[in-house]
């Protein structure tokens, strides 16, 4: 009796799942018909600007771009509870570039970062808390730097939706599927006691460094060059299509990118990111045109190139039994 009932919790747990990831494509659907499809001319012509963008710009973007992975390996190289080899690490970084394509959230990078670290000689519970604790510095670094940027380019809320008039009937559409999506995550079966757990885990995993509080300094530095990095990658797309954004703004439409990225659960917060940083550009009175020349520069860069490099290292590793 007993199975029967675990059996048909599950059933409805994975139906709860299944409708939770129909609603966030739904959104995204309504997104992109209500923003997008009307400025398909805009799209063209920043298609057209993205042909002709400055060549110095793209190679410098692409530079960051490989910055990253560099300094994504040192973050994990100081977290680590025994010694890594940091080229190998850096390999492992660039893999992630192929792994988080296939699995969204980047749920695919931290299962192959914790593989690493595990055939690393970490035990599970150590690979785990070297993981949660770079995803840790990393938000922290990256709230602290966004405080930074908003107070050096005196910005605020107010700001960023300032000239942008929405229409009732969107805000109306986006609020009902958010009320849907709370309504299905409220109905899963010890939600709220799995958050308490990841809370007092999360706390656990800092306090395993409170001897070594160097290296979460050090990991603070590291995943702040990482910020830094991808914020670089940006600007230099934006300039190379004629978009002289200033590095602060720049700060910001990436940290909205990101921010809806995560939320629309698509590998490499694909659609997500494009909308957040075109509302944000847009919001800084940019011609939109040049803003979508920017953002397909971007993610061409950040997205789509590093794949085939990441797919490459992920072979390398697998036949090192690295991972």
């Amino acid at each position: 009796m007993d199975e029967q009932k675990n059996k048909i919790k599950s059933k409805n747990s994975k139906l709860n799942i299944i409708l939770l990831r129909i609603l966030f494509y739904l959104l995204i659907l309504l997104l992109f018909v209500i923003f997008v499809v009307p400025k398909a001319d805009q799209i063209k012509q920043g298609l057209r600007v993205a042909t002709k963008a400055n060549t110095d710009w793209v190679v410098i973007a692409v530079c960051f771009l490989v910055l990253t992975y560099f300094a994504s390996a040192f973050v994990y190289i100081v977290l680590a509870k025994s010694p890594i080899k940091y080229v190998k690490t850096v390999l492992v970084q660039i893999a992630t570039s192929f792994a988080n394509r296939l699995i969204p959230g980047g749920f695919g990078g931290i299962g192959l970062n914790a593989d690493y670290l595990i055939r690393s000689k970490h035990s599970p519970s150590e690979a785990s808390s070297v993981v949660a604790t770079n995803s840790i510095v990393a938000i922290v670094s990256h709230l602290l730097l966004l405080i930074i940027a908003l107070l050096i380019g005196n910005l605020s809320p107010k700001h960023l939706i300032e000239g942008r008039v929405y229409s009732i009937k969107i805000i109306l559409i986006i609020l009902l599927l958010l009320i849907l999506v709370i309504y299905f995550l409220s109905k899963r079966q010890n939600m709220w006691l799995k958050f308490k757990q990841f809370i007092i885990k999360t706390w656990l995993y800092i306090l395993d460094y409170r001897k070594n509080l160097h290296k979460l300094l050090l990991g603070l530095i590291g995943a702040s060059l990482v910020t830094l990095f991808y914020v670089a990658i940006l600007y230099a797309s934006a300039h190379a299509s004629g978009l002289h954004v200033s590095f602060v703004q720049a700060f910001v439409a990436y940290t909205a990118g990101i921010l809806l990225g995560a939320v629309v659960l698509t590998p490499g917060g694909l659609i997500g990111v494009e909308a957040g940083l075109y509302a944000a550009l847009v919001s800084f009175k940019f011609e939109p045109s040049v803003v979508f020349s920017t953002i397909v520069i971007f993610r061409l860069i950040t997205f789509w190139l590093p794949i085939i490099p990441g797919y490459v290292s992920f072979l390398l590793l697998r036949k090192s039994k690295a991972i």
